[in-house]
């Protein structure tokens, strides 16, 4: 996924840009997600594949489907845009969590909308709880340790599927790759390089023994 934005991103912002969206500054800001992920109609955030470095494709979609060539690297960093930034560690310890501090419950019937939702107008939902179930996925990047909650949404481009979902911090025991997972965190979007991405800082991340569905349309 790192750096595996979720692929759902792209698309969206492919299809963002190609009704038009006038509007870039601040509040119009980012696109992405989950694997993905970083995108930017609203914010360029993880390239909805997965895995780092996917982001690039991210960027190139988006210019090749606009009406005009936008230079994303240099919108991210405006200060219109960069307020919706906070590249601050996650410091929160795990813990228990009540029904009352969420904000949004990402439940199977609507994953793939809810997601791409997310990803298209990130600036709507930072800083408030989700809750998302799918499978982990760890890997490494440049030497750092990157941790996804994910589900395979319909494919592009003739693939089998693509991963959906979203990057997540924890300071807790992490899970293994391919165990069921429910994470619950604070959404959060940060600049690593030129890009921007969308995590959630967990409180609560659990293995669950019973599983959802790997593969979700909606």
């Amino acid at each position: 996924m790192r750096r595996r934005n979720l692929i759902w991103v792209v698309m969206a912002l492919a299809l963002l840009l190609a009704v038009g969206c006038q509007n870039r500054t601040g509040t119009d800001g980012k696109q992405t997600s989950a694997e993905g992920e970083e995108s930017n109609g609203q914010a360029i955030e993880k390239d909805t594949g997965t895995g780092k470095g996917g982001q690039d494709n991210a960027g190139d979609t988006a210019g090749s489907n606009s009406q005009e060539e936008i230079d994303y690297a240099a919108y991210l960093t405006t200060e219109d845009y960069s307020k919706y930034y906070d590249d601050s560690p996650n410091t929160a310890q795990p813990r228990d969590y009540t029904e009352d501090e969420l904000a949004l419950d990402i439940v199977e019937e609507s994953y793939v909308s809810s997601v791409n939702a997310i990803y298209l107008r990130a600036e709507d939902y930072l800083g408030q709880m989700i809750r998302i179930e799918g499978m982990c996925l760890g890997e490494n990047y440049d030497g750092k340790e990157y941790y996804y909650v994910y589900r395979r949404g319909p494919g592009c481009c003739s693939s089998d599927g693509e991963l959906c979902g979203f990057e997540f911090t924890y300071n807790g025991d992490m899970p293994e790759n391919g165990e069921w997972i429910e994470v619950v965190g604070t959404l959060r979007q940060y600049l690593e390089g030129d890009l921007a991405y969308l995590t959630l800082d967990a409180v609560s991340v659990k293995v669950k023994a019973e599983r959802g569905a790997e593969e979700v349309a909606e």
